[in-house]
């Protein structure tokens, strides 16, 4: 279990450490960093259950996205001192504590989404290895995505449901 985690120069965080017991709950206004937690712990994930051993790695992937390294950053921290981004996980005694450190590549990387890699989390923690570790965005899929309403004459005269089937809910709502 994750007993504490330290955020360093993380987005909205310049410096924080969270505490965590068997149940833990974020709750707050919009854009205040609660996201942002379980953000770092996706990040490290990523990075940990990553194929290859290369030190420079994407930012975005598969569980977690930021666009640019700067989204990533502290915005606060002039850019001259905000060339690292750091996130350690205390956990309890069956495993071992983790600790990820990220680098700028350099001074003219702005719009890229790749870091180099200075300390690399290892997947011999729980946390990172666990497939008992699920997240579910709040930026996620809507039926509005998914399901949407066609070109109505051209669906109705053909009974369409798309090619992809997006037309389901659609035709299921018209015929049933």
């Amino acid at each position: 279990m994750v007993k504490e985690m330290e955020l360093s120069n993380f987005k909205c965080y310049s410096s924080a450490l969270t505490s965590f017991s068997a149940l833990t709950v974020f709750s707050g206004r919009n854009a205040v960093g609660k996201s942002t937690i379980l953000q770092a712990i996706r990040l490290m994930r990523q990075i940990a259950l990553r194929q290859d051993n290369n030190d420079i790695v994407a930012i975005d992937g598969p569980l977690v996205r930021f666009g640019s390294v700067d989204a990533l950053l502290n915005s606060r921290i002039p850019r001259d001192q905000a060339s690292k981004v750091s996130v350690s996980i205390v956990c309890d005694e069956s495993s071992s504590c983790q600790e990820m450190i990220l680098e700028r590549l350099g001074e003219n990387d702005d719009g890229l989404n790749r870091m180099k890699v200075i300390q690399e989390p290892t997947l011999s923690c729980d946390l990172m290895s666990s497939k008992d570790f699920v997240y579910l965005s709040a930026d996620r899929i809507c039926p509005d995505d998914l399901f949407r309403y066609p070109d109505f004459d051209f669906a109705h005269r053909c009974n369409s449901l798309g090619n992809r089937g997006e037309y389901v809910a659609w035709y299921l709502g018209l015929n049933y």
